[in-house]
C-alpha cells in the first residue's frame, strides 16, 4: 500500500466545532472508510484546533486506530509576519518529512458533503529524492565503529572481526574502543583506532556512527556516549540489565537504578531496594529504553528482538526496525580427520557438542541427563563435548557433581575457554550439534549458526530467535522440551545417518544463502543509510532556522515558542504509555482520612500490579510558571520508602496515554479544564479519566459549607465533557451521576462517556500505613477490653451523625448500659471558621466537654492505621451513622476484620453491606438509635445477632486490577 497523508486544513478544523457539522461529519467518516482501505492512511492535524479534533477522533474511533492521527504544533498561529509564517512553514515541512510520504492529500471545508462523489481534495505527490545522473566516484563515508574487538573474549568482539572487512567496502572505519581494548589491539591492523576522549574530539570528522550494544560489560563504555553522540544501535541483546548491574555493583555507579526508573518506572524502582529480588530484577526487565530513543536507528539480528521491543514499549509504526542477519563466513572445507587429531579425539568415535559459556540459560544439565538416559552414554566411543567456560557458582558446581557422579568423565568433557581455531577444529570434528535455551533476552544464538555453517546436524529448541530457523535445517524441539524428548532427538541422529547428513547440508545452504557476509555487509549499509537521511530532515531544520534566526529580531519568548513546537512535532521513536495518576491534593496535604486513604491505597497497588508495558506516574498540579502537571517523584519515593533523588519535570503527554483523577482537587481541576489542558490533551489522543467519589455536596448542600454544593456542580461540569470513564465507588454514586448527567449536561450522553462502578478495598495494611501508637494506647486499650465497645470511624462532619450517636448514649448511659463508644477521626474543616462550619463546632465541644470521655467515651483524633487496625480487633461492633456516603469504607474494613456492624438504613450501605449489619432507621431522632442498640445488644448477648463475616467486599489489589482493566480498556 502506498502511504497516504491526509492533512486537514484549519478551514475544516474550524468547520467541525460550529453547530451545523453532523453532515460534514458523516461525509467524512465515509471518506476515511474508503482511503483506509486503499491507502497506508495517515491524518495529521494543527494542534491549535484540540476540539476538532477530539470530534474528529470520537468518529473515526473503531475505523482508523487512534495513533494514526497525528498532530503538529506550530509556534505561531494566524501570524501575517514574514519571518513567523516561514518558521511555520518549515516546522509543518518537517513534520510530515517524518511520515515519509508518498501521496498528500489537503482537505479544506469547501471538500466536504454536497456531492454525490462526497469528499474531494486536493493532492500532491511527495517530491521523491533524485539519484544523481553522473558517475562520480563519491568517497566513501567516515564511520565511527564502537564494538569490542579481538582479543577481547566477547561473541561481538570475533562477529566484528567477521563484519568489519565486508563493510569497509562502503566505508572508511575508525574503530573507537575501551581503555583496555585499546592496549590490546593491533594498532597496525587495517582500521584507524581512537580512544573514547580522541573520538569526542573528533566527532564532527565522521559522518555516520554505529554503535554494537551486548549485555557484558565490553560495552560500559558506550552507554554514556550515545545522548551526546547519537549513532545506529546494533542490538545484539534485547536485555541490557546485566552490563548495568555489573556496573553498579563492580564500579560503583548508579546507572542500574537510573535505568531501571527510566525504561520501567516505579515498580521497578521499588525492587532495586529489596535485596531479595535482585537476581529476579536482572532477568525480568530489559534496562533498555534510552538507548532505543537516542538511537538514530536500530538494527537486531531477529523478528523476536522486534517483538520484545512490541511487548515492552510501544515502537512507532514508522520507525521500523531493520533487521540484518548475523553474518556468516562460508566454511569451504571442513576436515574431520585432521580436526580429530589435532583435538586427540578419536577418528571413528560419535562426536556430540554443545558450544558456549555454560550456565542455566543454556539447559547445559538437562543435555547431560538426556545423554546419561540414552543408550549413547552407553557406546564406549561417544562423546559429548561442551566447549566453552564453565564459569564459578553454583551451576557450575552442580554439572561437575553430576558429571562425576555419572562415572563417564571421560565421555563427558568441558574443555574451558578455547582459542579461535581449537573453536573451528571441534565444530569441524563434530557430528551432532546441540545448542538449547530458555529465558532468551533478545539476543541470537551464533553458536547455532556455527553449527549450521559447518553443516552439522544440529538439535535446538524453539526458543527465542531459534524459532525463526527452517525446521527443514535443524531439528526443532519444543521450547519446553523434556529429557526425553531430548533423548529421542540424540537417538534419532545416533541411527540415522542419512537424516543426519542431509539435515547437515540444508542447514549449510540456509546459512550460505541468507547469511552471507556480503548480502548482511549490504543491508547494513542500506540501513545506515536510510536512517541518516530520516535524521537529516531535523539537521536541515535546524540550521534553516539558525540561518533565519541571524538575520530576524526574535525574542527568547518566540525562540522558546520555536523550540517547543519542534520538540511537539517530533515523533519519538519509541514511547511508553503513561498512566498519569492526578494526586495533586495528597501531596499538599496528606490528612491520612477519606479520601486520601483511597488514593494512597489504589496507587500503591497500580504501581504494583499494572502490566510492565504502562508506566504509572503519580502526577500533581502546579501553577508554578503558569498552570500545569508536573511529575511527583518526591512524594511517590516517600511513600514507596525508597531511598532516590529523581529531577521533578513538567509532565509530556502523547498518543495513548491515560489520565486518570484518582485524588478529589475540585478547585484545581475546575481551573485546569478552565485553561485546556484536559481539551489538548484528549485531542493529542490521551484518554481522560476521573474517580467521583459522591454527588454529597449537590444532595445536600445543609451538610457542606455556603456554596459548595455550585463548586461540586461546577466541577462535574467540568469533568463530565472531557471523560472517556468516570469511576464511581459504588452503584448508588453511578446512578446519582447518570441522573445528574441527563438533568444538566445530556448533549454529552451522545459521546458514549463510561460511567462504571469499582468498590473500594477493605485492607488497611495496602495503604502505606502508618504505625504510631498513642502515648496510653495500652491503658486504653485495656479499659476498652473490659466493657462492650462501640467504633466510630470517619472525619467528623456534620452527616456523620456524631450528635445522634452521642445522644443516643447518653440515654444508654442513663439506663445503666455498661458500654464503651470510641471515635476515630479528626476534626473537619479546620481551615474555615466556625461560621462556616455547621454542626462541627458544636460536635467537638461536646466531645471535649462531655463528662464521660476518658471513662466511657473515647476520641482519638490522629489514630495511626495500626491503632486502628487494633481497634477494629479489640472492639464489639461498628456504628456506621452517616446519613450518607459515597461509599461507606469503615463497613468493609470492619467485614475484614469480622467486626459486626450497624448501620443507618440508607441505600449506599445496603449496597456494600447487603444482610450482613443491623440496620436501624433513618431519621435523626436519638431515641431510635438508642432503641436500635439495645435490641442490637440482647441479640449480641445471646449470640443471635448479625455478623459480617461472609460480607462481600473486595482487596485494594482487586480494586486497583478493576480500574486498570477498565482504563485499559475504554481507552480511545
Amino acid at each position: 500500500m502506498k502511504r497516504l497523508i491526509l492533512h486537514l486544513t484549519e478551514t475544516l478544523l474550524m468547520s467541525f466545532q460550529e453547530n451545523e457539522q453532523t453532515k460534514n461529519l458523516n461525509s467524512f467518516t465515509a471518506y476515511i472508510d474508503k482511503l483506509y482501505r486503499k491507502y497506508d492512511l495517515w491524518i495529521i492535524c494543527n494542534a491549535a484546533f484540540p476540539q476538532s479534533i477530539i470530534t474528529i477522533r470520537h468518529n473515526l474511533r473503531g475505523l482508523l486506530p487512534q495513533d494514526r492521527i497525528l498532530v503538529f504544533h506550530l509556534p505561531f498561529q494566524n501570524s501575517i509576519n514574514p519571518f513567523e509564517k516561514e518558521v511555520n512553514h518549515l516546522i509543518e515541512e518537517y513534520f510530515l518529512s517524518q511520515l515519509h510520504p508518498e501521496i498528500i492529500l489537503h482537505m479544506d471545508h469547501s471538500h466536504i458533503g454536497g456531492t454525490s462523489s462526497g469528499c474531494q481534495v486536493s493532492v500532491s505527490r511527495a517530491k521523491m529524492r533524485k539519484v544523481p545522473s553522473d558517475h562520480k566516484v563519491q568517497p566513501k563515508p567516515s564511520l565511527a565503529y564502537f564494538s569490542p574487538i579481538p582479543p577481547v573474549k566477547s561473541g561481538i568482539a570475533h562477529y566484528s572481526k567477521e563484519l568489519l572487512p565486508h563493510i569497509s567496502k562502503y566505508y572508511d572505519i575508525t574503530l573507537v574502543i575501551d581503555p583496555i581494548t585499546t592496549q590490546l589491539a593491533n594498532k597496525k591492523g587495517p582500521y584507524k583506532i581512537l580512544s573514547v576522549d580522541a573520538f569526542k574530539e573528533q566527532y564532527e570528522n565522521f559522518d555516520r556512527i554505529l554503535y554494537h550494544f551486548g549485555n557484558s560489560s565490553y560495552h560500559s563504555y558506550m552507554w554514556p556516549l550515545l545522548k551526546d553522540y547519537p549513532g545506529i544501535v546494533v542490538l545484539h541483546d534485547f536485555f541490557l540489565s546485566g552490563l548495568l548491574s555489573y556496573e553498579e555493583f563492580a564500579n560503583g555507579k548508579t546507572v542500574w537504578t537510573e535505568q531501571l526508573f527510566k525504561s520501567h518506572g516505579y515498580h521497578a524502582l521499588q525492587m532495586r531496594f529489596d535485596d531479595d529480588k535482585i537476581e529476579e530484577l536482572k532477568y525480568r526487565y530489559p534496562c533498555n529504553y534510552e538507548i532505543l530513543q537516542y538511537a538514530t536507528g536500530i538494527v537486531v539480528h531477529s523478528e523476536y528482538a522486534k517483538n520484545l521491543a512490541n511487548d515492552w514499549y510501544n515502537p512507532h509504526p514508522l520507525n521500523r526496525w531493520s533487521t540484518v542477519p548475523l553474518l556468516r563466513e562460508p566454511v569451504t572445507e571442513r576436515d574431520k580427520k585432521n580436526s580429530r587429531a589435532f583435538l586427540s579425539l578419536p577418528e571413528d568415535a560419535l562426536i556430540l557438542c554443545s558450544f558456549g559459556i555454560l550456565n542455566a540459560t543454556k539447559l547445559n544439565h538437562m543435555l547431560i541427563q538426556a545423554f546419561l538416559k540414552s543408550y549413547l552414554s552407553g557406546i564406549p566411543n561417544c562423546y559429548l563435548v561442551f566447549v566453552g567456560e564453565n564459569k564459578s557458582g553454583e551451576y557450575a558446581i552442580k554439572l561437575e557433581e553430576i558429571i562425576k557422579a555419572s562415572g563417564l568423565k571421560k565421555q563427558i568433557i568441558i574443555t574451558g575457554w578455547v582459542d579461535d581455531n581449537t573453536f573451528h577444529h571441534y565444530l569441524s570434528a563434530t557430528d551432532i550439534g546441540i545448542q538449547l535455551r530458555t529465558a532468551s533476552r533478545g539476543e541470537s544464538s551464533a553458536s547455532v549458526l556455527d553449527c549450521m555453517n559447518y553443516g552439522l546436524a544440529t538439535i535446538i529448541n524453539a526458543n527465542g530467535s531459534m524459532a525463526e530457523l527452517p525446521k527443514d535445517a535443524v531439528l526443532m524441539l519444543n521450547d519446553n522440551l523434556t529429557i526425553d524428548d531430548l533423548v529421542d532427538a540424540l537417538e534419532k541422529l545416533q541411527k540415522d545417518k542419512n537424516f543426519r547428513t542431509g539435515l547437515g547440508q540444508k542447514a549449510k545452504r540456509y546459512i550460505q544463502e541468507y547469511h552471507n557476509p556480503f548480502i548482511c555487509a549490504e543491508k547494513y549499509q542500506k540501513t545506515i543509510e536510510k536512517n541518516y537521511t530520516k535524521h537529516k530532515t531535523y539537521n536541515d531544520l535546524i540550521s534553516k532556522l539558525a540561518k533565519m534566526e541571524q538575520t530576524s529580531t526574535a525574542v527568547s519568548q518566540e525562540l522558546n515558542k520555536i523550540s517547543d513546537s519542534i520538540s511537539h512535532s517530533t515523533l519519538q521513536k519509541i514511547t511508553q504509555t503513561q498512566l498519569l495518576v492526578d494526586v495533586s491534593a495528597i501531596v499538599q496535604n496528606d490528612l491520612r482520612t477519606g479520601i486520601e486513604r483511597v488514593v494512597r491505597a489504589q496507587l500503591l497497588e497500580l504501581i504494583a500490579i499494572t502490566p510492565d508495558t504502562v508506566r504509572v506516574e503519580p502526577v500533581y498540579l502546579s501553577e508554578e510558571n503558569g498552570l500545569h502537571y508536573r511529575y511527583a517523584p518526591a512524594f511517590t519515593a516517600n511513600i514507596l520508602n525508597i531511598p532516590v533523588h529523581i529531577r521533578e519535570e513538567v509532565v509530556d503527554v502523547k498518543n495513548g496515554d491515560i489520565f486518570y483523577g484518582l485524588d478529589f482537587y475540585r478547585d484545581g481541576v475546575i481551573k485546569a479544564a478552565e485553561s485546556g489542558i484536559f481539551t489538548h490533551w484528549a485531542a493529542k489522543g490521551v484518554t481522560i479519566n476521573f474517580a467521583v467519589y459522591d454527588l454529597l455536596p449537590i444532595r445536600y448542600p445543609h451538610f457542606f459549607p455556603e456554596g459548595t454544593s455550585d463548586l461540586h456542580s461546577k466541577w462535574l461540569e467540568a469533568i463530565v465533557p472531557v471523560s472517556d470513564t468516570l469511576v464511581c465507588i459504588s452503584n448508588t454514586v453511578a446512578n446519582e451521576l447518570k441522573t445528574w448527567i441527563s438533568s444538566y449536561l445530556p448533549e454529552t450522553l451522545e459521546k458514549n462517556i463510561h460511567i462504571e462502578t469499582v468498590h473500594l478495598g477493605s485492607d488497611i495494611t495496602a495503604s502505606a500505613p502508618t504505625e504510631e501508637l498513642p502515648d496510653n494506647a495500652k491503658e486504653t486499650l485495656d479499659q476498652i477490653g473490659t466493657k462492650t465497645t462501640f467504633l466510630m470511624v470517619g472525619t467528623i462532619e456534620p452527616r456523620k451523625g456524631h450528635l445522634q450517636v452521642l445522644a443516643a448514649f447518653e440515654l444508654l448511659w442513663e439506663k445503666q448500659e455498661d458500654i464503651h463508644l470510641v471515635i476515630i477521626g479528626s476534626e473537619g474543616w479546620k481551615s474555615l471558621p466556625d461560621s462556616d462550619r455547621r454542626t462541627i463546632p458544636e460536635t467537638i465541644n461536646k466531645i471535649k466537654n462531655h463528662p464521660q470521655l476518658g471513662k466511657k467515651l473515647f476520641w482519638f483524633e490522629k489514630a495511626s492505621d495500626l491503632f486502628l487496625e487494633t481497634l477494629y480487633r479489640q472492639s464489639d461492633a461498628l456504628i456506621a451513622a452517616s446519613e450518607d456516603e459515597g461509599f461507606g469504607l469503615p463497613l468493609i474494613e470492619a467485614a475484614h476484620y469480622t467486626l459486626p456492624i450497624i448501620a443507618r438504613d440508607i441505600p449506599v450501605f445496603k449496597e456494600v453491606a447487603s444482610r450482613h449489619a443491623f440496620y436501624f432507621p433513618n431519621d435523626n431522632e436519638p431515641l431510635t438509635l438508642s432503641n436500635a442498640i439495645i435490641e442490637w445488644l440482647n441479640s449480641y448477648r445471646n449470640g443471635g445477632h448479625i455478623l459480617s463475616e461472609e460480607m462481600n467486599y473486595i482487596s485494594w489489589e482487586e480494586n486497583a486490577q478493576r480500574v486498570i482493566d477498565l482504563l485499559l480498556s475504554n481507552g480511545r
